[in-house]
């Protein structure tokens, strides 16, 4: 042991060795990017009031166009369910007859139906519903259209075409086909007259003729 210390000593007394290491030297300072952000933060400083200005601006114009946009959209839902509205009741108001009207064209035709005039009880009924539409709608049909042209008007609601339709094909049948209609024919074009004309009832011909009787 003693040895080894006379020889470490030996070899540190040595100068031209180095047993020390050096302090590490502070990194240098980038004074070119202090000259440029120095600037920009004293800029922002200054202008930090207005910059808080535009901040609170821009929030009370985004409340502002998320209040427009959804006022716009209940408007506008709004409007078209009135439009919806007016449509129905046009349509109702245009292409379908009082129910006091109705009940004394039923009666009417039920009276010639008890007589076995089965074709002219439906051609009494096309005749009468050409003439309610032309009265509520008089630009709508014209002398030269036939009842087939008729029926096909786009301008009618969908369940007055379809009655419509059904009693016209079989005036058709009868008047231009030489076919005799019997009492299942006269009660189809009935029912579909009684649809149309009085659907809040839900009518069939029993029930039609007990209000004609009551």
């Amino acid at each position: 042991m003693d040895d080894f210390d006379k020889a470490f000593r030996r070899l540190k007394s040595q100068d031209h060795l180095q047993f020390d290491l050096p302090e590490t030297p502070p990194p240098p300072k980038v004074d070119w990017l202090d000259k440029i952000i120095e600037p920009i933060l004293a800029f922002l400083k200054a202008i930090s009031p207005l910059l808080e200005l535009l901040f609170w601006g821009f929030v009370i114009g985004g409340v502002g166009l998320l209040l427009y946009v959804f006022t716009k959209a209940v408007l506008d839902m709004q409007r078209s369910y009135k439009q919806k509205q007016n449509k129905e009741r046009a349509q109702d108001s245009l292409y379908r007859p009082s129910t006091q009207q109705a009940l004394i064209l039923l009666k009417a035709v039920d009276s010639l139906a008890e007589q076995g005039r089965y074709a002219e009880a439906v051609h009494q009924l096309l005749f009468r519903s050409i003439q309610d539409i032309g009265t509520q709608k008089p630009n709508m049909i014209r002398r030269s259209y036939t009842s087939r042209e008729i029926s096909g008007l786009s301008s009618l609601a969908p369940e007055t075409r379809q009655a419509f339709s059904l009693i016209a094909s079989e005036v058709e049948r009868s008047h231009f086909g030489g076919q005799m209609l019997d009492k299942q024919a006269f009660e189809r074009c009935r029912k579909a007259y009684a649809q149309f004309a009085m659907p809040t009832r839900h009518e069939d011909p029993i029930q039609t003729r007990a209000a004609l009787t009551a």
